[in-house]
Formats: structure tokens, sequence, C-alpha cells
């Protein structure tokens, strides 16, 4: 469960990355230029995915912990996003494989 709401969070701080003006695109994908030009609509859907992963948390982990994990999930999501996509290295393939990865070690451990 973790795995997905942490994908979750990391496809919303993409969303809010790729919503800025500021931010020189790696590749010109269309579905980032659409993501560009209707800015306000996609920080929308961004802080709603961020209010479910935050609602699930809390609703599995607590009012404490739950705060902790998210502000937890947040910062790697954020920092891992700042710094390896103007390398280019943040690609949806790696970003599957990784996901793929998480969730058989979380489901083949609990």
């Amino acid at each position: 469960m973790y795995s997905i709401l942490f994908s979750i969070q990391i496809l919303a701080c993409f969303t809010f990355y790729a919503s800025s003006k500021k931010v020189k695109h790696v590749s010109k994908n269309t579905c980032l230029e659409k993501v560009k030009n209707h800015s306000k609509t996609a920080r929308i859907i961004s802080c709603l995915l961020l209010l479910i992963t935050g609602v699930l948390l809390l609703s599995d982990l607590g009012l404490g912990s739950s705060f902790f994990a998210f502000f937890a999930f947040l910062m790697i999501a954020f920092s891992l996003l700042i710094l390896l996509y103007p390398f280019g290295i943040v690609q949806w393939k790696y970003i599957l494989v990784v996901f793929v990865i998480s969730l058989s070690v979380e489901l083949f451990f609990n």
C-alpha cells in the first residue's frame, strides 16, 4: 500500500513541477505541454491527489505517524524530481520498474 501511495505522491509532485512556467522540459511531450498550458487545473488535481494520499495514510497509520510519513514521502518525492529530472533520468519506464520492484518487495515481505 505504501508503494502505491508513494507513487501517487510522485505523480502529484511531478504534476506540480511540470505545471511551472519556469521549468525547461527535457523532452517535448504532448502530455507535459498540456499540463504546462493548463497549470491551474493541474495544480488542483495535484492537490487532490496529495489530499487523497494524506487521508489514506491518516486512516492507516493514525494522526502522528501519518503526518510524519506524508511529509517524509513529500520531501523525498520533490527532492528526487528536482535533482533527477533535469538530467533526463526521470522517465516513465524507470519509474514503472522501480514501482513494480517496490510493490513486489512490499507484498512479498508482508
